[in-house]
């Protein structure tokens, strides 16, 4: 019984190595996954940050276009006239 005891024991202790090993493997991973993760995230930060930027202008030339095409060139006319 002592023996069995001894083995089970022994066997215990391996499979918990063998688990704190696992572990450790997956906490690297992971921790190597989260620092591609937030590079991933900066770039697209930084896309959102230029893409933004850029779209001013466009946004200003697209609102100018639809006051035109809706009848505000004959507005901004009569404007200029009464000047």
């Amino acid at each position: 019984m002592a023996l069995r005891n001894t083995r089970l024991y022994e066997r215990l202790v391996r499979f918990n190595q063998e688990l704190e090993q696992r572990v450790e493997e997956r906490t690297k991973e992971l921790a190597s996954l989260n620092q591609e993760l937030a590079k991933l995230d900066k770039k697209k930060s930084d896309f959102i940050t230029i893409a933004a930027t850029s779209s001013k202008p466009l946004t200003l030339v697209q609102g100018y276009a639809e006051m035109l095409t809706d009848g505000g060139a004959q507005e901004m006319d009569d404007q200029a006239l009464t000047r």
